[in-house]
């Protein structure tokens, strides 16, 4: 099937090109081998993953465009499937000021800038396919990822649409929209642009980027999913405000912090992952720094704070009890040094959630872990080895010994 599917892109194509002035296909690959996996209760696992937790996948981007009109087509490959991937797109370009995308896809143009760690905590602790330490699922932990904590792209996770408008030169404003299909209908205009995803940035050359975002709940469709255009990066949030500005002005800096502020309430409970928030406040922060010949000094830190938790018991007076948020404050640091045949890295992460009035759920986490990487071209090969120390009481320790190759074209 999977040769079948490839052949007949390759004709489709051959066939296309003498209708478009360009057509180029890219591509990248992402896969991590866990040779070994330990914990203090002696058992010993393997596993194989993407770097984000789940099975590895492959994805294959063909464009064919001419001036101002064109095509995108992601197709990824997982085990024994094909399937589309997170663009599949038609788009418009009248002129150097807007753009119109139609379809499955993503505009990364306003996302946080700096990223977090190698994931060696995540590594550590078992945060793995088939591997996931069940008292580690709920501490805090470092978020940032690839940009989106500090702030969102557009993400259309469903069919919709994405308009690009930069009307002068440093300036940025654009929209998501995805309403929800139902057959012979749709949603009502009002709900559908309640739930959109809009953005405003301006960037000041060699000073930096100032961007705000709004992103939409969105009403539920007919199988119970929201129209919302950004939330499967929505950081356990639903209708928010962002802010972020990046800064640029200072020599081998790149310092990039936002804000996400809830408008309404998280359901959750504090006794487990994403304990119930009333208008909370998210910040996160990235920094990187290369100033210094083949060294790379990259920080990442995010936090939990304000907002009103209901803890879903009840007093004397059969009202719910009402506390404080137990707030979450963990950060990243990961320096790397390139020695030329070969690049070498450390990570440490540390997180602390304070726990609520009544001092529950209080948590912290603790990891390191070193690891070489290999340049081939336009990919790499890394091993490395990571561990987490016991903190709360019924934690237990994780060795970790993953091998990643990453590649794309």
């Amino acid at each position: 099937m999977m040769k079948k599917t490839l052949t007949v892109l390759m004709l489709l194509a051959m066939l296309a090109a003498p209708s478009f002035a360009q057509m180029r296909m890219n591509g990248w690959g992402r896969a991590v081998w866990v040779p070994v996996f330990v914990n203090q209760d002696g058992e010993a696992r393997s596993t194989l993953q993407a770097p984000w937790g789940e099975e590895p996948d492959f994805e294959f981007m063909f464009t064919a465009q001419s001036t101002n009109i064109g095509v995108d087509l992601g197709i990824l490959a997982k085990p024994q499937v094909i399937a589309q991937a997170a663009n599949a797109k038609v788009w418009w370009k009248p002129n150097n000021y807007f753009k119109l995308h139609i379809g499955l896809g993503r505009v990364a143009t306003m996302r946080g800038k700096v990223g977090s760690s190698t994931g060696g905590y995540a590594y550590a602790r078992g945060r793995l396919a088939g591997l996931t330490a069940p008292n580690g699922k709920d501490e805090p932990i470092v978020q940032i990822d690839d940009g989106d904590g500090i702030f969102c792209r557009f993400n259309l996770y469903k069919m919709g649409a994405i308009m690009e408008i930069t009307p002068i030169p440093g300036l940025f404003i654009g929209t998501a929209v995805a309403p929800h299909w139902i057959k012979d209908s749709g949603l009502l205009a009002e709900d559908v642009y309640k739930g959109m995803h809009a953005v405003v940035g301006y960037e000041i050359k060699d000073i930096g980027l100032f961007r705000v975002g709004f992103i939409g709940g969105g009403p539920d469709g007919s199988n119970g999913e929201t129209a919302n255009a950004g939330q499967s990066f929505d950081f356990s949030y639903d209708r928010r405000l962002e802010a972020a500005f990046a800064l640029t002005s200072l020599p081998g800096f790149l310092i990039d912090l936002g804000m996400k502020y809830s408008l309404e309430y998280h359901p959750g409970n504090l006794s487990a992952a994403g304990f119930s928030l009333e208008n909370p406040l998210y910040l996160a922060l990235g920094v990187m720094y290369t100033g210094i010949p083949n060294l790379g000094l990259g920080f990442a830190a995010d936090g939990h704070f304000a907002g009103t938790a209901k803890l879903g018991k009840k007093d004397k007076n059969d009202e719910l009890f009402i506390t404080t948020s137990a707030p979450q404050i963990a950060f990243n640091i990961y320096p790397t040094y390139n020695f030329g045949i070969f690049s070498a890295g450390l990570d440490f992460t540390y997180g602390v959630q304070f726990g609520d009035v009544k001092n529950l759920n209080d948590k912290q986490m603790l990891g390191f872990g070193a690891h070489i990487q290999k340049q081939y071209g336009h990919g790499n090969v890394r091993g490395g080895i990571y561990l987490n120390a016991p903190m709360n009481e019924g934690q237990e320790w994780g060795l970790s010994v993953p091998v990643w190759i990453t590649y794309s074209f």
